[in-house]
């Protein structure tokens, strides 16, 4: 049976090898994202709660399962074990492969890096067109007698977009930007209210009260 401890020793050894050098920084990466989905699924956020409630956010609602929580939860917990941890930038990057990771068939070794390119996806409405996306690469990688890789992907998702129709590329674009403007505005808020400064947390609010009544 797998335990807690195992589960953070992949992912310390994880971030040794990030520390160690670029070349290496990418090996076992998807078994590092397994790991990392299967403490989230633990009783980690009721842990940290008893380490550092959260807050309230400016609507009043308080969200103890963030992936900025998390990520803190992890820290303390490598650092208790005098290991290192994974910043979160990059812990959400490895929780996005595995997803993309999901719609791959794949008979050969799978790294983050290889499935970047498919990010692109996520934030669409061509999540489902993965698969066939994937399948390309592989197809191209074939053609050459070589083993797919992330320039293959990069090929056949340039590939796809150049299929799309007129106009469609840019709807996509400003589709992604929205949806990452307000990841960006619900972290940026999030970390507000969990660093308790209450003159910024009011003076947000005031502006936000304001913006409602469009005054912004």
């Amino acid at each position: 049976m797998v335990t807690r401890e195992d589960l953070l020793e992949v992912v310390a050894d994880h971030a040794d090898r990030i520390a160690e050098g670029l070349q290496l920084s990418d090996q076992d990466s998807l078994q590092t994202a397994a790991a990392i989905a299967e403490l989230r699924k633990s009783d980690w956020a009721e842990e940290w709660q008893t380490q550092e409630p959260a807050k309230p956010d400016a609507l009043g609602v308080i969200k103890s399962d963030s992936e900025v929580r998390f990520s803190k939860w992890l820290k303390w917990q490598e650092e208790k074990r005098g290991r290192r941890s994974l910043d979160r930038t990059y812990i959400g990057r490895l929780s996005k492969a595995q997803r993309v990771a999901a719609h791959c068939a794949t008979g050969t070794a799978v790294t983050e890096g290889m499935l970047r390119p498919l990010y692109w996806f996520l934030d669409t409405q061509h999540e489902v067109r993965i698969s066939e996306v994937w399948a390309r690469a592989v197809d191209l990688a074939g053609e050459e007698g070589a083993t797919v890789d992330g320039g293959y992907v990069s090929a056949a998702v340039a590939e796809f977009k150049k299929g799309l129709p007129k106009g469609a590329k840019q709807k996509v674009t400003a589709e992604k930007n929205a949806v990452r403007f307000l990841r960006q505005a619900q972290q940026f808020v999030g970390s507000l209210w969990e660093t308790g400064d209450e003159d910024q947390q009011r003076a947000f609010d005031a502006w936000y009260r304001d913006f409602r009544k469009g005054k912004h």
